[in-house]
């Protein structure tokens, strides 16, 4: 290659890269300081608080709790706390706000969420947490509620908050369970009853940045609880105790208890806040689509107890006689004509 075409390719090379840089840093995303998330409560937060006045449940499987607004409904004062916490989490890593949304709108979507944040597992982590004394005793001196807040932090929500990743944590209140109660099961569960009454009394947040000095860490949360606010939890590493202030200065509320802990409940993930569309015809709501959203169309239930759903409206009748029973069921005839039923059940019609 001689100077010249060297000089050409070079020159060439730069404006490209220059190019390519230009458009790189117009399609970057503002740059997140390190351990934020770039969580926005004002617009990915809800815009109601944590208050539900009925809860509407149905059990799949004989142990999974989900959310059936035709299950068992009952009404009282309810918090979903971890549902609101990770619904929120997901929809922020989905680039999908949610202060637009009602709480009537999301009700469903939360309710499940709330018990993906109380499995097995998260419940059994809670009960070890609320029966830990704050220091540890003479045989097991690290036996304590902070040492594993200290493991759980440096495990499993410090590094989710350094990839900007937001985190469900549990706060663990003043009281905690007696020994006594951690041995009387519920017959159905294993649970300990008392001490799974006392997993109930405790509070779930999102996760959202941190800064630390000096082995004094300053967490940023969103608490459904404080609409619009941000929680700000202070601790340091190894030991019980965790000072927590709202960000606006307002007050934390007079029924608002002391954290001796936090602990991890679970990451979040984009991929679960994507919606998931009915499939066409008729379905069971008693599997993995329970929850769908009709893309188009009203949603109709049918079955025994209500065990089958299909998308009213949704797909276009064919030109001929079909069956009601399979992907034509709830389709909608022509402009003009009529759908009339035949068979048995009227598990056949025609557009007429």
């Amino acid at each position: 290659m001689n100077l010249r075409n060297y000089a050409l390719t070079t020159l060439i090379g730069a404006v490209a890269m220059m190019g390519l840089y230009a458009h790189a840093a117009d399609a970057a995303p503002p740059a997140l300081a390190p351990g934020d998330t770039g969580f926005d409560v004002s617009q990915f937060g809800w815009s109601f608080n944590n208050n539900w006045p009925s809860a509407c449940f149905s059990v799949v499987g004989g142990t999974k709790l989900r959310y059936d607004p035709h299950g068992l409904c009952v009404s009282g004062s309810f918090g979903f706390c971890g549902g609101m916490s990770l619904l929120a989490g997901e929809r922020y890593l989905a680039g999908t706000p949610s202060s637009g949304l009602t709480q009537d709108q999301v009700k469903g979507a939360i309710e499940d969420a709330q018990m993906k944040t109380l499995d097995e597992e998260t419940v059994a982590h809670f009960l070890l947490m609320i029966s830990s004394p704050n220091e540890g005793h003479t045989l097991d001196p690290l036996h304590s509620v902070g040492y594993w807040m200290a493991d759980d932090w440096d495990h499993a929500i410090m590094p989710r908050l350094a990839l900007h990743e937001p985190v469900v944590i549990g706060l663990i209140f003043d009281e905690d369970a007696s020994f006594a109660d951690l041995a009387i099961p519920i017959a159905t569960t294993g649970l300990p009853l008392m001490a799974l009454k006392d997993v109930l009394k405790q509070h779930q947040v999102l996760a959202i940045g941190y800064t630390e000095s000096g082995g004094r860490i300053q967490l940023r949360a969103y608490d459904p609880n404080y609409q619009g606010d941000v929680l700000n939890l202070t601790f340091t590493r190894g030991h019980a105790g965790v000072d927590q202030k709202r960000q606006s200065g307002q007050p934390l509320g007079s029924d608002r208890r002391s954290v001796r802990a936090l602990m991890f409940v679970r990451g979040v993930s984009a991929r679960q806040a994507e919606a998931r569309f009915c499939p066409s015809g008729k379905f069971s709501t008693t599997g993995e689509d329970h929850g769908c959203t009709c893309e188009t169309g009203k949603k109709s239930y049918g079955g025994v107890f209500k065990s089958e759903a299909w998308c009213e409206g949704a797909v276009a009748c064919p030109n001929k006689h079909f069956t009601t029973t399979g992907e034509w069921r709830g389709c909608a005839c022509p402009a003009g004509k009529k759908k009339e039923y035949h068979g048995a059940f009227n598990s056949e019609a025609d557009c007429r």
